[in-house]
Formats: C-alpha cells, sequence, structure tokens
C-alpha cells in the first residue's frame, strides 16, 4: 500500500491529535502517542509538521474554516436579528459536529503559556470578536437592536455559547447542542430586538 497523499495524512494527524487532547488532556499529547494512534514512525510526521506546537498551530487552522463558514453564511442574510442567529447557530452545529474541537477551544491556560500557539490562537479569536462587534453595532446604530455597550455585549454573547458547550460537554453530550442553542439564541434575540411593530 502506497503513502497517503499528503493533504490526508496532514488531516489524519490533526484529527487525531484532537482527539487525545480532547479524550486524555493536553499533557498526554505527544508525538510518539500520536504515531502509535495513527499508526507511523514518529518521523512520519515529522515530514508533515515541524514539530509538536506545529500540529497544535494546524488544529488551530482547523478552527479557522468555523470562521469561514460562518462568515459564507451570515453574509447570504440581510437582517441583524438573522445575522446574529446565523453567526452564533453555525458555532453550535459546527461544535456539535466536530466535538473534539472543544478541547482546543477552550484550553486557554494551555495555550495562553506557549507564544507561537497562542499567537495564532489569538488571530482567529479575534477575527470572530470583531466580526459579532461590527454586526451588533451596526445593528444597534441602524435601530435593530437596543442599544448596549457593543464591546461587553460580544463578551457576552461568546461566554454564552461557551457556556453552553461547556455543559454539553460535562453531560458527556448526553443531548443535542443544537436545541440548547436554540434557547440561547432565542434569549439573546429577546434582549436584542426591537419591537417595531408598536
Amino acid at each position: 500500500m502506497g503513502r497517503k497523499p499528503t493533504h490526508i495524512r496532514k488531516e489524519e494527524i490533526i484529527n487525531t491529535a484532537m482527539t487525545i487532547i480532547n479524550e486524555q488532556g493536553f499533557l498526554a499529547f505527544t508525538t510518539r502517542r500520536l504515531a502509535k494512534k495513527i499508526g507511523v514512525s514518529e518521523p512520519a510526521l515529522y515530514r508533515h509538521f515541524k514539530n509538536k506546537d506545529d500540529i497544535i498551530v494546524g488544529i488551530i487552522s482547523k478552527m479557522d474554516s468555523l470562521w469561514q463558514e460562518v462568515q459564507k453564511q451570515v453574509s447570504l442574510v440581510d437582517e441583524p436579528t438573522e445575522k446574529l442567529q446565523v453567526f452564533m447557530k453555525i458555532h453550535f452545529s459546527y461544535i456539535e459536529n466536530n466535538p473534539d474541537i472543544v478541547a482546543i477551544l477552550f484550553a486557554d491556560e494551555y495555550i495562553r503559556r506557549n507564544k507561537v500557539v497562542a499567537v495564532h490562537l489569538e488571530k482567529v479569536q479575534m477575527k470572530r470578536f470583531e466580526y459579532l462587534l461590527q454586526l451588533l453595532s451596526d445593528g444597534m446604530n441602524n435601530g435593530d437592536f437596543v442599544k448596549y455597550d457593543p464591546q461587553i455585549m460580544v463578551v457576552i454573547i461568546l461566554g454564552a455559547i461557551r457556556a453552553a458547550v461547556l455543559n454539553w460537554v460535562k453531560a458527556n453530550h448526553s443531548f443535542s447542542l443544537a436545541p440548547a442553542g436554540d434557547k440561547v439564541i432565542a434569549t439573546f434575540l429577546k434582549i436584542l430586538t426591537i419591537d417595531k411593530s408598536r
């Protein structure tokens, strides 16, 4: 059997690394354990990634695909309330379909200690923060949303997404994340949306 194409092997390495981190934690994640789980030698990993940190950066790049999907879907709707709904809904559905990504999303303490990795994560997180900030600011300025401090509201919304996901993780995925996410979304729409029929 020949070697797998580079892009397929890299995807396999990233996905397996996420599984190890999600199931056993960052301390358990070593290139030796990763290579053994995939069924290759450690040197084979280094044909695709320079070191362990580079693999984690690869996982973060995979997270960026979530952001790209958010932008794509949000651009298809016009109303600020619909944009916010899509923004949040995609987060919940993506995480439910890619549960191993949670280990990286919430690995703040570990990643903050690693400056090389932290820079990449902060770039991805900043894109999301600034986009949501602009979305809320536009909605408030146009009279679609109640006026709050938009930066504080961004922190609250992202924090609510995080809390809902953590509850799902603590429950061992025993319920569907999407309906739970819908309740979070409905709450924020109720808080933010101005009733123009009055």
